[in-house]
């Protein structure tokens, strides 16, 4: 028996500062070059693929009342002449809904002329690349990411660290000689999915009450309307921090899966704290923290957390200031609410 106790603070919250090392994550490097993952008919094609603007999520509420506008809603804004990261193509670590997951080597980093920011990067990488139907779900997953790492509390903490998101046209990308790429090996790779009309469509594509569109940011995005097509494919990823294995070795029923469950309770209340509702919390979503981990202590449970949660394409976002008292509601359901479905429930498990 699993028991789990209640966490010690339930006040709504104030953020703390970004931590200027999880701020340069996202803001240092503007391309990548990635060696072993494209090819035209004939020859390997070395790809290369700039940051791009992330999607924004519609703002969550049950109870939803008229707020004044909520900074850093709206996406980053990519960094431009920042360095530029080669990359060779590894093993394949994971096939998920909407992307492969893909071990990367770091062959080389250039720096724009004139500048020569250092680039604090973790032992190891790897990339999350989207499926051919799915690069609005990634672009979206993307934006979970800046929210989480602007918390100032999560990233590198209780979320992997993130490099930010990239993106290429095909049609752009050509060979030594000048042939056009036909095969990009994560796709060639990709379990084969169903194309029933509705296996795309994003939380936020639903008309519902509780979604709200805060200062139009999903709207004006170059993401809203975009429709996947075959004639026009798109290669998108995200550069992540490589973490360990999943949530699965854990002895169950015992006094450490205790320990452990507790932990993984305290850190949904991290992201809940963030405004983040993961809306997929199961042990394949949870792995372990990289070996050597020097992350700083978690600022609200002061210890260093031995998990990361991962994969945020089914999130959705809250907002709770201690000023507003009809925001309690919200505040209650990510941390304590989310909590006790997300470790309570089954699903976790795998359970039907």
């Amino acid at each position: 028996m699993v028991v789990l106790t209640e966490s010690t603070s339930t006040s709504t919250p104030t953020h703390s500062p970004i931590s200027q090392s999880f701020h340069t994550d996202l803001t240092s490097v503007s391309s990548v070059t990635i060696q072993g993952m494209v090819s035209s008919r004939s020859n390997p094609v070395d790809v290369t693929l700039t940051r791009a603007e992330s999607f924004p999520g519609c703002r969550y509420s049950e109870l939803m009342t008229d707020i004044p506008p909520i900074p850093g809603w709206a996406a980053a804004h990519p960094p431009k002449d920042q360095c530029n990261i080669s990359l060779r193509l590894g093993e394949r670590i994971s096939d998920g809904r909407i992307g492969l997951v893909y071990s990367v080597d770091v062959l080389g980093i250039t720096h724009a002329p004139g500048e020569n920011m250092d680039v604090d990067l973790p032992p190891q990488l790897c990339i999350k690349v989207a499926k051919e139907r799915h690069s609005r779900s990634l672009a979206r997953e993307a934006w979970f990411y800046e929210q989480l790492a602007f918390s100032g509390e999560c990233a590198g903490m209780v979320t992997p660290r993130c490099f930010g998101f990239f993106t290429v046209r095909l049609r752009e990308c050509f060979d030594l000689a000048g042939n056009s790429v036909t095969r990009v090996e994560p796709w060639s790779q990709a379990k084969p999915e169903a194309t029933t009309p509705n296996n795309t469509l994003l939380h936020d594509d639903m008309d519902y009450d509780s979604f709200r569109d805060e200062q139009s940011a999903r709207d004006k995005s170059p993401w809203n309307k975009l429709e996947a097509s075959w004639a026009e494919p798109l290669l998108c990823l995200l550069l992540l921090e490589r973490l360990g294995p999943p949530f699965t070795n854990v002895p169950r029923n015992t006094v450490s899966e205790d320990e452990y469950m507790q932990e993984l309770r305290d850190m949904i209340y991290d992201i809940g704290y963030a405004g983040v509702f993961h809306g997929d919390f199961r042990y394949t979503n949870i792995l372990r923290a990289p070996d050597e981990d020097s992350s700083p202590l978690c600022p609200r449970h002061r210890c260093r957390h031995r998990w990361r949660i991962i994969d945020f394409d089914r999130a959705y976002k809250l907002h709770f200031t201690e000023t507003d008292s009809s925001s309690a509601y919200d505040f209650e359901k990510a941390t304590v609410l989310q909590a006790r479905a997300a470790i309570q429930n089954p699903y976790f498990w795998g359970c039907p």
